[in-house]
């Protein structure tokens, strides 16, 4: 796979995690719909991206470039699991919810959260990175 598919795959997972559409994920990094969907369906010709197109992309995802393109390395070396998250986007995804609770809800999370071992923190993190 090369670095131009895996951008592709990277967003497409992205919009998935996050309930977004192409034309969602355009507006938000900056990038028009047409060329996200030429990425993300590995059209882009020979030359791939440029580097201001994968800084506006990367910040839309809200990450910097540089863990774009690791997890381009990580894609390309079939070392990515689709239930990455950057942590930015997984703690804005927990605070969102938990804001739907009210307060003795979101404390007794909390104090599960707070006393869980790593396993069971890797769990719940699974379960969390894949609710829309």
């Amino acid at each position: 796979m090369n670095s131009d598919e895996a951008l592709g795959q990277i967003i497409l997972n992205y919009c998935r995690i996050n309930g977004m559409s192409i034309g969602d994920f355009s507006k938000k990094s900056g990038v028009s719909k047409g060329y996200i969907s030429k990425i993300t369906k590995n059209k882009i010709g020979k030359y791939g991206p440029s580097s201001t197109i994968k800084e506006l992309i990367a910040d839309g995802m809200g990450i910097t470039t540089v863990e774009l393109e690791k997890q381009i390395e990580n894609y390309q070396n079939n070392d990515f699991n689709p239930l990455d998250i950057p942590d930015n986007v997984f703690m804005a995804k927990i605070n969102s919810k938990l804001k739907t609770l009210n307060n003795t809800d979101a404390e007794k999370i909390y104090n599960i959260i707070s006393n869980a071992n790593s396993d069971q923190l890797e769990l719940l993190c699974n379960l969390l990175k894949n609710m829309k």
